[in-house]
Formats: C-alpha cells, sequence, structure tokens
C-alpha cells in the first residue's frame, strides 16, 4: 500500500513539506487517516435506519430520515446534557445512546447496528498509510489525535480493518480526555505525553480549519490543512445553491482522494478525470462488472470509441472483486453498423445518409459503390445529399435497379464482414453485454438486426438514456447506470439531449470505426480513421485519462474495505447523475472556456468538425443577450445543422460568468446559511471590485476564502477581533485586526457572519467614522 501509486508526496498540500524535520507528527483521525464512503458524516444515520427498519428494530411507520433526525438531536442532547454535569461537551457513544426516546424498544441492537455500519463504510486513506510507514522508518513519533464519541476499543476495531498499526503511537481521543481540539486543549495532552518534543518539532495533519489549523497553530504547532480532503472546489458551492449539499453518495470519497492528487489550478483535465467525472465513469464499469456477474454474463464488450477508457476502467473493476470476466474492445460506430443492417436503399436509409453533417453525393456513391453517377447530376456530386434528395433526376436515379442491386450487394457485403468480425470477438460466449455511454442504442440496434436472432448479447449497459431515446429496448434489454425515475428524469433528459462534452473526453482523440476490411491473412479487422488530428486536444485528453486512471485506483482501493453494492446502489447512481447535471447546467467559467474548446465529429467517418461552443453560438448571444439566447436555444438543441447549441450553458458562462449563477440564487433566499457564500460574492463580483477582506476568521471565514477564490476574487487579509488569532494565518491569508487590515489594504469587505452581521457592519461604519473615512464597501447580509 505504501507504492509510488499511493505516495504521500503526490498529495498537493504534503509534497512541499519536510515532514522529516518534524519530531512529532499528529494525524486528525476522521476525514483525514481514516474515510466513510458517505457524502457526509450523518449519513451514516441513514443507512442504519434503513437497516434498523429493514431488520424490524424500528416500528414501520418511521422513515430512515426521521431516525437520523432523532439521532442527531441525541446527540445534542447529550452534550447538553454533559455540559451542565461537568462543564463539557465531550460525550461518549455510550451516553448519546442513553438519551435514545423510550419509543426506541431495542436501542441497544440499533446502538450495536450503528457501529457495524460505521465499521462496514469506514477504510483508510491509502496516501497516508504510506506517511505513516515512512515515518515509523526514519524513527518519528506519531499520534492520532481526534475529536470523536468513540472509544479506545471500537477505534482500535477501525484500524485493525484498515490495517493501521497502533504500535507505540499514541491515541488522544476527545471523549477519554473531556478536551477537544475545537478550543485547543487536546493539544494540551498532547504536550503532557511528550514533555521532551517543543511545539514547533511538532506538525499536525487535519481536515478542520478551525480545529486542526488555527487551535494547533494558537499552540505553537506546525499544522497543515488538507484542503483537498473536502472537495473546497467550485463544485460544492453548485450543490449549495442546486439544493444538494447534504444528499448522500459514497462516491463523494472518491472525489475527494482525485482533488487530493491533483489540485485543479496545476492541471485542470488530469484533476477533472480524478476529482468529478472519473469517479463516475470508474462507478459506472463497476456496476456493469456487479450485474453483469449477478447475470452469469462472461464477456463485457465496450462499443466505439469509449472502449478506450471503459476497458481497463471494466478489467479493474473485474480484477478488485476477483471476479472472472472476460473484457474486449467491440470496434463499431453509427457508420459501420447501419450499412450492414439497411439491405435495401429505400427513402428511410436516403434519409439517414442525408442527415450526416456534410455527407456529399459523391460520399453516398463511394460508400455504396453505386455506378457512376449520370452526366446531368455528376456536375452535383459534391453537393449536400439533403440539398439535392429532393431533386426528380436524383431520385430517379436512386430508385433504379441498377442503383438498388449495388446498394444491396454493398449491404450484404458489409454484413458477411461485420458478423464475422462479430463471431471473432464473442467466440464461444454464451452471454455477452454491449457497454456504451449512451443514449440512443442505434448502433447495437443495428448490429442486432444484422444478427438476426442468433445474437449472444443479453444485455446493454449504458451510463445514461430515457425509454423514448433507447431503441435498441425493442430488441435487447438495456439498463442505464443513471437511474430514470420520475424525480429525476429532467436532470436524465438534459444530459441525453447534450451528452457532447461527456462524450468527447471519453472519445474526442482516438479513431472513429468506418467499416471492416479483409486483412491478408484472411482475418476480419476493423477500419478505422482520425476525422481531425489536434496535438493540444490530444494531450488534453490524455491527461483527463490519467485522471479518469487515478480515480479508478480509488474506486479499487475502496473495494479491500468497503462492499461494492455500497457504490452501486440506486442512491449511489442518483447522485452520480446529479453531478454530471450539475456540470452541464451550472458549469463553471473554467469548465466552460476549457470544455467548449473541445473538438468533436458526429461519428459518421466525414471530414468534418467543430467546436462545443461555437463561435455562431456567441454571435447569437451576443445579438440576443444571455436571457433571450437561452429561451431560444430551447427549442434549437444538439444536432440541427449549423444553428444548433450543444452547451448553451457554457456558451453563456463563457461571456458572462455569473449569469447562472445569479439566476439561480434570485430563487433562494439571501440569508441562507448554505447560500450565503456565494451571494455575497456574487454581490461583490456585480459592483466590480476585485479584491477583498473578509471579516470573520470562523468556519465561515473559511467557506467565503473559497467561494471568492473560486469565482476569481482576490482576498487580501481576514480580520477578527480576537486578539488570540492575531498573527495567525489559514492557507496563507494573514488574520489581524481592523486597525492594521485598514492601514495595508482596499477598503472593500466581505462580512463572514450571518448571525453578527448587523453589529459587525455597525464595527467597520464607526472605526471609518471615527478615521474620518468614507470610501468604504460593506458586503452582508445586513445589507
Amino acid at each position: 500500500m505504501s507504492g509510488t501509486v499511493f505516495h504521500w508526496s503526490l498529495l498537493p498540500d504534503l509534497k512541499n513539506v519536510d515532514v522529516f524535520n518534524y519530531e512529532l507528527v499528529s494525524l486528525d483521525i476522521f476525514d483525514t487517516i481514516l474515510h466513510r464512503a458517505v457524502k457526509v458524516p450523518q449519513d451514516i444515520f441513514l443507512e442504519v435506519g434503513r437497516r434498523a427498519i429493514a431488520e424490524g428494530l424500528l416500528d414501520s411507520s418511521m422513515t430512515a430520515t426521521e431516525f437520523a433526525l432523532i439521532r442527531i438531536e441525541m446527540e445534542k442532547v447529550a452534550r447538553k446534557t454533559k455540559a451542565k454535569q461537568e462543564n463539557t461537551t465531550e460525550v461518549s457513544f455510550a451516553e448519546i445512546w442513553q438519551q435514545a426516546p423510550v419509543y426506541l424498544l431495542q436501542s441497544d441492537k440499533i446502538a450495536e447496528l450503528e457501529l457495524n455500519v460505521e465499521l462496514e463504510f469506514s477504510f483508510p486513506n491509502p496516501y497516508l498509510l504510506s506517511l505513516l510507514d515512512d515515518l515509523r522508518q526514519n524513527g518519528k513519533f506519531i499520534a492520532f489525535t481526534s475529536d470523536t464519541y468513540f472509544d479506545r476499543q471500537f477505534i482500535l476495531r477501525m484500524f485493525a480493518k484498515a490495517a493501521i498499526a497502533v504500535n507505540d503511537a499514541e491515541l488522544l481521543l476527545s471523549c477519554e480526555h473531556k478536551l477537544n481540539k475545537a478550543t485547543g486543549k487536546l493539544f494540551t495532552v498532547l504536550f503532557q505525553r511528550y514533555p521532551d518534543v517543543l511545539p514547533q518539532c511538532i506538525l499536525h495533519l487535519g481536515d478542520n480549519l478551525v480545529s486542526d489549523t488555527v487551535q494547533a497553530q494558537r499552540f505553537g504547532i506546525t499544522s497543515l490543512y488538507l484542503g483537498g480532503i473536502h472537495r473546497e472546489t467550485a463544485l460544492t458551492q453548485r450543490h449549495l445553491v442546486l439544493g444538494n449539499a447534504t444528499k448522500e453518495n459514497p462516491l463523494s470519497t472518491l472525489y475527494r482522494l482525485g482533488n487530493l492528487r491533483e489540485p485543479a489550478k496545476n492541471n485542470f483535465f488530469r484533476h477533472f478525470g480524478a476529482a468529478l467525472y472519473g469517479p463516475v465513469l470508474a462507478g459506472f464499469c463497476l456496476w456493469v462488472v456487479v450485474d453483469a456477474h449477478r447475470r452469469g454474463v462472461k464477456l463485457l464488450c465496450p462499443i466505439m470509441r469509449e472502449a478506450i477508457i471503459f476497458t481497463p476502467l471494466l478489467r479493474a473493476a473485474a480484477s478488485a472483486l476477483k471476479l472472472d470476466i472476460q473484457v474486449k474492445d467491440f470496434y463499431i460506430s453509427r457508420s459501420a453498423a447501419f450499412l450492414p443492417a439497411m439491405q435495401k436503399l429505400d427513402k428511410d436509409a436516403i434519409n439517414h445518409f442525408s442527415l450526416r453533417r456534410n455527407y456529399t453525393l459523391k460520399d453516398l456513391v463511394n460508400e455504396l459503390k453505386l455506378p457512376d453517377l449520370p452526366e446531368n447530376l455528376s456536375v452535383q456530386e459534391n453537393s449536400l445529399l439533403i440539398s439535392a434528395i429532393e431533386q426528380d433526376d436524383l431520385q430517379q436515379y436512386l430508385y433504379s435497379n441498377e442503383v438498388q442491386a449495388a446498394a444491396e450487394q454493398a449491404s450484404t457485403n458489409a454484413r458477411e464482414l461485420l458478423l464475422q468480425y462479430t463471431k471473432d470477438i464473442f467466440g464461444s460466449a454464451q452471454q455477452v453485454a454491449m457497454i456504451d455511454i449512451g443514449a440512443r442504442g442505434n448502433t447495437t440496434n443495428w448490429l442486432n438486426k444484422c444478427l438476426a436472432g442468433t445474437s449472444p448479447i443479453t444485455m446493454n449497459y449504458l451510463m445514461f438514456s430515457i425509454p423514448s431515446m433507447a431503441k435498441n429496448a425493442l430488441t435487447v434489454p438495456y439498463l442505464t447506470y443513471f437511474p430514470v425515475t420520475q424525480e429525476n428524469i429532467t436532470r436524465q433528459k438534459q444530459i441525453t439531449f447534450s451528452p457532447e462534452v461527456l462524450e468527447i473526453l471519453l472519445t474526442g482523440r482516438n479513431s472513429t470505426t468506418t467499416g471492416y476490411e479483409l486483412s491478408d491473412s484472411g482475418k476480419v479487422t476493423p477500419k478505422t480513421s482520425r476525422v481531425f488530428i489536434c496535438e493540444a486536444q490530444d494531450e488534453s485528453l490524455s491527461h483527463f485519462e490519467q485522471g479518469v486512471f487515478i480515480a479508478s485506483r480509488h474506486l479499487s482501493h475502496m473495494l479491500n474495505y468497503v462492499s461494492p453494492e455500497i457504490l452501486t446502489n440506486m442512491d449511489c447512481r442518483a447522485m452520480a447523475l446529479q453531478e454530471i447535471y450539475t456540470l452541464l447546467e451550472l458549469p463553471t467559467y473554467t469548465e466552460a472556456s476549457l470544455l467548449g474548446k473541445l473538438l468533436f465529429d458526429d461519428n459518421a467517418g466525414v471530414n468534418n468538425y467543430s467546436t462545443i461552443c461555437s463561435q455562431n453560438d456567441f454571435n447569437k448571444l451576443n445579438s440576443k443577450g444571455p436571457e433571450r439566447f437561452m429561451l431560444d436555444v430551447q427549442h434549437n438543441r444538439g444536432y440541427r445543422g449549423e444553428n444548433g447549441t450543444k452547451w448553451p450553458q457554457a456558451v453563456v458562462t463563457c461571456q458572462f460568468p455569473q449569469w447562472l449563477m445569479q439566476r439561480y440564487l434570485d430563487c433562494f433566499n439571501d440569508t441562507d446559511f448554505q447560500l450565503l457564500c456565494v451571494t455575497l460574492v456574487s454581490k461583490v463580483k456585480a459592483e466590480n471590485f476585485s479584491k477583498v477582506v473578509i471579516y470573520g476568521g470562523g468556519q465561515l471565514g473559511y467557506q467565503m476564502i473559497d467561494t471568492a477564490m473560486m469565482m476569481g476574487l482576490e482576498v487580501q487579509a481576514v480580520v477578527d477581533s480576537n486578539p488570540a488569532l492575531h498573527g495567525l494565518s489559514v492557507n496563507g491569508y494573514p488574520i489581524m485586526s481592523l486597525n492594521d487590515a485598514f492601514s495595508l489594504y482596499d477598503h472593500c469587505y466581505l462580512v463572514a457572519s450571518a448571525a453578527f452581521a448587523s453589529d459587525i457592519t455597525q464595527v467597520i461604519k464607526e472605526y471609518y467614522k471615527r478615521v474620518g473615512r468614507k470610501d468604504v464597501s460593506i458586503f452582508s447580509v445586513a445589507g
């Protein structure tokens, strides 16, 4: 586990720190050395509630959500009770369950179930495992310093499952010492256990900006905030805006680990693969393997160009689960599958060819090996087929006996080659599953038409689709990773009708299949071609693939400790849908500009391509404005000639970065705590300020820093009224008094407080009045 693939030096926050200069390294436990396969810790209670209901431990009238709220309230009551009795808020797990209401008749069994679920969902951070190994090899002291209500024996059980050796390391738990890191007092116990180690020779690692960073600094300890452990990125803020901040998602741990490995500012595409889209792709392939194994399927065939990423992900999932499932690429495309299935050049077939972008009359003659065009048509051979299709002389030519016979022969020849290629790939497999990203199913439908009832294909696995688009459901069953339910059908449609950005990330640098040919050895091989070559895009998508494979390695690591069912259940898949929907619906400026510039083709082998967000899109936006533009494109999305808009949200965001965000914010109450950061930063940006001083050094202040950075606002410093914090810093931003900030920085303040917004606003106003300055701008929830 300490190999280079998970070495601690890969962590952005750690690779520039000489950890061996410190005599003692202290580590937080939860969300630092140990992760749990949930979005937030309270999601454990939902799972406990579900299982307790299933096992008859709770009354059937109670929901899992109700139980979770009760469990949260039990902890609050326990802490209040302890504070009155012993002047401490630190409680044990047993003391929390002493507050169980009397109607929880089997509370002892439910408490035991909670411990089992906590244990089942836990797994170690692989990077920090390697750090522990290196620290021990270099003779350094190690301590685990944690605010927790779990007792020592249970923590040791969790460590044992994670193969974390305690040895001679100290285990300092807040529930044992009645002191916590939130006040900083638990660090005094650390000093008592290591009296010969000076505070400046101690390094503490943790994920909480107050408990693990500021409080450690107050006691002279060098602290390192592992910021990547929580996804404090644009995506977090988008979730807040779209109301999804508290929805559970086991794959969120993959996002955190991906963010650890590669910060977005260094390499967008690798980070995007490791921390956003990669976890979804890895989760999809894991789900395919789990479901295929349950059905007895032994051969998985990713089709088309997506196979370049799907194949290694499927193999990694099968290997991690130790399942005997083969994975083979199946080269096919809409172009390569349609001709073998066509059989006859009828009106529908002609319309199909005409819909290919930039497809000419000459292209049709060459592909179907038709007789030479008559003289009256030869002058139009380079005309688009769609523009000439209604001409009487062309109709006469296309429906002539000679042309029809040639077309049928071309279809027969293509079908024989495809059937032989299919036979070679499938071999003796009795059940085969095809894997595609989505969404129409035309390719596999045409393939099954060629196989004429002899196909071993028993399932088509799609990442996304909706019933009206998955036409192959008429011939072969299909399953979609993103669940199609009444609740999320709108999101599913958004993805289904705007797939370009997702498909190009998988296919934008790979050859498309144009047909099949007989090699000199007598074996049928696919014919491929590159529609365009773009070295810059090739490099970017190579970085994206590297990021995806990082996510796959993280998933394989999780599978050593966590059941695959936890990572493939309906809730998890619904949240994966939400991740991608959020990207498409509310992209950040960076995502819109970089992903929108990707080149794509129509996968039909024609020499035509463009950017996802075209210049034509920007021209329409600039002439109409964002509101009218968004209204118009609702009726003109996707492949609708040159005027079709593929990703309108990205087009708008590139030109008006805050417009979509503000439109969502207008639907919410600005005083809502979760939206406070985004709302206030948006207001600062709207007033054209580029620099700001944040007033408030609490947890909300740190969230405000991240929001400001994400939205392109420069933070100069943090002001706090608590003198004990002055001289400290978080993420490189100094904490100081209002007087010092007045002397050093611009006079624009962002108040990071909801409860004391009016008081802080008044303090700033009175200070400026006292010193005789009026040029101050204050942004707060108070107005």
